[in-house]
């Protein structure tokens, strides 16, 4: 028996199906179970030969106004996250994002030919989409995201070459690591490890095929990899713990030291690096 969230979740869903302009509809992350108020939201992707008119739009929204509640139209607009509705379904905060399927298309192509190697200036990362639209759940559609989702199946190996190489030289910059060490800057140290953990994750991902989707959730990802240096959550883990006391950051970054060593040692052993 369905839910009161999956019921008007389903009808949000067939609604926007019915505008003219809309192909595919589909909703990232895990859905099993559902979100709760306060715990997770729905993050709704839609898209459309063109995007479909505010009026138009706002127009089926309030068509459910009795399981839809603080309905706003065009909340926001990004080049990332397209033309954004919002509203609320049992107190879930509900993201209705619009794209146009040209731009994605091409955007696709950018991200899968290299032009966007690292994150944007408000830490957006690209090749984030990527993993997201290989693994969205489709809700509707007309072949557009099961076409898409096909040509994502296997990770390209130029990608793979392009992402493994920039990153493994990203991911330890000694002069600032040994800076902040020599100084005991504790604040410095972990500005430095944040940027180098995203450059190690990154090249880790792609050595092991996996388009990388963000920060969250690594531990559970790097578990399940085939191809990772010996305990290296676990290790990751200690860098982290370590390097958050004085005492600690020449242990934090020995130990990352060595981490870097082995990834690029695995990278070696595919001809990835030199």
């Amino acid at each position: 028996m369905k839910t009161k969230i999956e019921k008007s979740l389903n009808e949000l869903i067939e609604k926007i199906s019915g505008i003219q302009e809309v192909s595919s509809i589909g909703i990232s992350g895990e859905l099993h179970p559902l979100p709760t108020a306060g715990k997770g939201d729905f993050d709704i992707f839609i898209y459309c030969d063109e995007i479909p008119k505010t009026q138009g739009r706002e127009e089926k929204l309030k068509s459910l106004s009795s399981s839809l509640k603080d309905i706003k139209c065009d909340y926001f607009d990004s080049e990332a996250w397209g033309i954004c509705d919002y509203c609320t379904i049992e107190g879930i905060d509900t993201w209705m994002m619009y794209f146009r399927k040209e731009d994605v298309i091409k955007n696709m192509q950018d991200i899968l030919a290299g032009k966007y190697l690292w994150k944007t200036s408000d830490d957006y990362f690209p090749i984030g989409r990527i993993a997201m639209l290989s693994n969205i759940n489709i809700f509707y559609d007309n072949g557009f995201l099961d076409n898409i989702k096909k040509q994502l199946a296997i990770y390209p190996e130029k990608l793979k070459e392009q992402m493994v190489a920039y990153h493994t030289e990203g991911m330890l910059d000694a002069e600032d690591f040994e800076r902040s060490v020599s100084r005991g800057d504790i604040v410095f140290y972990h500005h430095v490890l944040e940027k180098a953990i995203e450059h190690f994750l990154m090249a880790l991902y792609a050595l092991n095929e996996t388009y990388f989707p963000s920060m969250k959730r690594s531990l559970i990802y790097i578990s399940t990899f085939a191809t990772k240096p010996e305990l290296c959550g676990e290790r990751l883990l200690s860098v982290i713990k370590e390097g958050a006391h004085e005492e600690g950051l020449i242990t934090s970054y020995d130990e990352y030291t060595k981490l870097c060593n082995e990834l690029n040692g695995l990278c070696r052993n595919q001809k990835l690096t030199q």
